[in-house]
């Protein structure tokens, strides 16, 4: 068949459950600050702190991906 892969159901919940975090980091300070609950000043500082944690992670795996080629059969990006 002409490219088709089938999808791991375990790497499936993983994505989803990756973005529902990554997601939540950003949407739960927006709405705090849109309720006046925190300062705009403070989500700001925190999504900030956010992206950088985010990227590190992201770099780490960039980084790494040619040592660890045992278990990850398919590429995530």
């Amino acid at each position: 068949m002409g490219g088709v892969r089938g999808t791991n159901a375990g790497v499936e919940l993983a994505l989803f459950i990756t973005t529902a975090i990554v997601v939540s980091a950003f949407a739960l300070p927006t709405v705090l600050a849109h309720s006046e609950t925190i300062k705009f000043m403070a989500m700001v500082l925190v999504n900030t702190g956010s992206v950088v944690m985010f990227l590190t992670i992201v770099a780490y795996f960039y980084l790494h991906r040619e040592e660890d080629s045992g278990s990850w059969s398919q590429s995530l990006f």
